[in-house]
């Protein structure tokens, strides 16, 4: 199947629900002069591109196969891809026939440090089968995603947020092109986990996104007085940028010529370095830069300056912060009672916001329970790609939750009363 882009012609692969276009490109490679620069638009093509495999992740360390997240996302080799600099693109699912559509884009979580939009646990025929199209994104990570500086500021006045910028660019090629795969563009539903979902709540403070969503929909992640990290402003972030580059005897120049490894190496000593005045474990994230986000999230969403979209919400049983243990009492929960706040803030505000809260134990010997991420297999509806022994249970339960995103994503209600705060209604999701 061969589709029509702005740039270019573009050919998938066919699926059992439809046709996938994998790596397609959203920006220019931002390499060279390009590095610490604001996505620049994609080079035309002539004659059809294939777009049948998925292209390099955003430069990362890998994932040790050992590793809880290794074992659990990473551990299949058909899946793995390079990392690089040219990692820009993204992959569109979308049913056979389809017609002015809804769409779904899916920014991935991983710290803005790691992961990527084609891994295992993502996939959109289970979304395609209910008339729903995604677009999973690549975006920049870690120093080459997020560094500030004052002599990296732009024509705006502006440094950092490049990642979230790619963000941006790639919403945007969304709303030009989607049309030639069949989607609507205005019916566009936003949504992320754990730093996807950070992101999400980031880009709907964001002046260039009004007006070109219908949705948006924040998984385990901060809301409203959230657990996770404050939100740092660009200038707090370029004086902690200085003191290392001085520290360390580099100058912007060396960065802007240092191969990947040693970029990696460098974020690795800078992390330890910036958490030391941030008080943060993740210290290279979307900056308040007073232009791509005017201000801190929190008053943003006070003043009513949020995207005036439905919003869904929600985290886990055993999400960050609780035990493993759980913590069916959602108060136990930092981060689900941040979420239930924003929510609540949007309902009041004649917004509606819904929540749920994930607290369906995963089967396994590992005795994880209902862990940071685990939505992510039923979300998607891909049980069959985990390890773990997933039964019938577990399918319904994916195949609910599944049919609850995508009626989100249609018409803005999941299927039960909007929430207004702490102490509001907020669905729970188990197996029966």
């Amino acid at each position: 199947m061969t589709a029509e882009t702005r740039y270019g012609k573009v050919q998938g692969t066919e699926t059992a629900a439809g046709y996938v276009y994998k790596g397609i490109p959203y920006a220019r490679p931002p390499v060279g002069a390009d590095r610490f620069r604001p996505p620049q638009p994609p080079q035309p093509w002539d004659g059809v591109r294939v777009c049948d495999r998925f292209a390099p992740m955003a430069v990362q360390k890998e994932e040790k196969p050992d590793s809880f997240y290794g074992k659990e996302f990473f551990c299949d080799p058909g899946f793995k891809v390079e990392s690089s600099e040219d990692c820009l693109y993204l992959n569109v699912w979308t049913p056979k026939d389809a017609h002015q559509l809804p769409v779904a884009v899916w920014y991935h979580g991983g710290g803005f440090q790691n992961g990527n939009g084609g891994e295992m646990e993502f996939d959109g025929e289970a979304f395609n089968r209910r008339g729903v199209i995604l677009v999973t994104v690549n975006y920049r990570l870690g120093l080459l995603g997020y560094f500030c500086h004052e002599k990296l500021r732009d024509a705006d006045g502006v440094s950092g947020n490049w990642g979230l910028r790619d963000q941006i660019a790639a919403l945007d090629w969304v709303r030009e092109n989607i049309g030639q795969f069949g989607g609507d563009p205005g019916c566009i539903t936003i949504f992320g986990q754990s730093a996807g979902g950070m992101a999400v709540r980031d880009l709907v403070c964001c002046p260039a996104v009004k007006g070109k969503i219908a949705r948006a929909i924040l998984q385990s992640c901060n809301g409203c007085k959230g657990p996770l990290r404050a939100d740092f402003t660009m200038k707090k972030m370029e004086k902690i940028s200085a003191r290392f580059l001085k520290r360390k005897r580099l100058s912007i120049e060396d960065l802007q010529k240092m191969d990947v490894d040693a970029i990696l190496k460098l974020q690795w000593e800078y992390n330890f370095f910036a958490g030391l005045w941030t008080r943060s474990g993740i210290s290279l994230t979307p900056v308040i830069d007073g232009k791509t986000i005017p201000a801190d999230p929190e008053l943003v969403c006070a003043r009513g300056e949020t995207a005036r979209v439905p919003y869904l919400v929600g985290s886990l049983k055993n999400d960050m912060g609780v035990s493993k243990a759980g913590a069916a009492d959602l108060s136990k929960s930092r981060m689900q009672m941040s979420l239930m706040r924003w929510a609540g803030c949007h309902t009041a505000q004649g917004v509606p916001g819904y929540a749920y809260h994930f607290q369906h134990e995963l089967p396994g010997n590992d005795g994880a329970g209902a862990f940071h991420s685990a939505e992510l297999w039923y979300v998607f509806g891909t049980l069959g790609r985990s390890w773990r022994p997933m039964g019938q249970a577990d399918h319904a339960l994916s195949g609910r939750m599944t049919d609850i995103w995508a009626r989100f994503m249609k018409t803005g209600d999941p299927g039960w009363i909007p929430c207004t705060g702490e102490t509001g209604y907020c669905e729970i999701l188990k197996a029966e």
